[in-house]
């Protein structure tokens, strides 16, 4: 099951073009020794991610080989490394230091407990963990989108869970790795699929705002309808539609999630998941913190 999940549940990236950089950029990243005694706590097909008690408890290392970083995945490497540098928010996971050793690049990274996926396995359904969702990711996403930076790649696997108590959980976007600053509109189908939306193309050009909302609101469809459920009657839409269009697969999918009577305002997955990408939009950011907050009170959390 999990390598069959991988597989279905990979990213992948696009082919549009990005302005070439040389080495430069490169060779100017500090040398410095990895810890010698480390923990590895994570792998991907081209990272590691290790913790070590010759760093702080709160930190991370992300390594990428340097193998791996070759022609194109070069350019995502120093495309994620000069967004994280722009970015300064506290629902988006913090980069504190970049150094390279012999055989990686090495990207110090604000420590979460796990990501949303893992937490999320066999657990049921929680309306206080899609509004926390919810709260945390209108902010993330707000904020990179007046910064120009789209993210093209939110799912659960990219956001981060901190603290240890749930009355404090706070949920932090990570990973910019094919991330772009550009304008609104423009090409390149890229994400995870059952993540991105149906209008992406590489041939004719969206938004790439209305993209990322359409992902955040699948993170959300995901809570509501769980793992197994979002993979075997949404994300399987994709592989299984044969001639049909995929935009309607979608449309007739959430007609009849909607009609099961989730525990949850599903005005805003209307909006978020509007197959017409003119009409989706983020929810306000004022009216969640306030229905929110009257939720906690109403459930005696505050």
């Amino acid at each position: 099951m999990e390598d069959a999940l991988s597989i279905l549940r990979g990213g992948e990236r696009s082919g549009e073009s990005f302005t070439l950089i040389n080495d430069k950029f490169i060779n100017s990243i500090k040398f410095k020794n990895l810890p010698k005694k480390y923990e590895l706590i994570g792998k991907g097909s081209y990272s590691r991610i290790i913790i070590s008690e010759e760093i702080e408890n709160d930190k991370v290392i992300k390594c990428i080989r340097k193998s791996s970083v070759q022609s194109n995945n070069r350019k995502y490497l120093i495309n994620e490394i000069k967004i994280m540098k722009q970015i300064n928010n506290d629902l988006i996971v913090k980069m504190f230091d970049l150094f390279q050793s012999e055989d990686s690049f090495n990207i110090l990274l604000e420590r979460g407990r796990m990501d949303l996926f893992v937490f999320s396995k066999n657990k049921p359904y929680s309306k206080k963990i899609c509004n926390y969702i919810l709260r945390d990711l209108s902010i993330s996403i707000e904020y990179i989108h007046s910064m120009s930076i789209f993210h093209r790649d939110i799912k659960s696997e990219n956001i981060l869970i901190f603290n240890e108590n749930e009355e404090n959980y706070q949920f932090k976007l990570s990973d910019f790795g094919i991330s772009i600053v550009d304008n609104e509109y423009g090409i390149g189908k890229c994400g995870s699929i059952g993540f991105n939306s149906p209008e992406m193309s590489n041939k004719i050009q969206f938004s790439r705002k209305k993209a990322d909302y359409w992902a955040f609101g699948a993170v959300l469809l995901e809570q509501l309808l769980g793992l197994d459920r979002f993979v075997n009657e949404w994300l399987m839409l994709y592989y299984d539609r044969k001639h049909k269009k995929l935009s309607n697969l979608y449309e007739n999918a959430l007609k009849i999630f909607k009609k099961e009577g989730f525990d949850f305002d599903w005005s805003i997955l209307d909006n978020l998941l509007n197959i017409d990408p003119n009409w989706r939009y983020l929810p306000n950011n004022t009216k969640i913190i306030n229905n929110f907050t009257n939720f906690l009170i109403k459930n005696k959390s505050i």
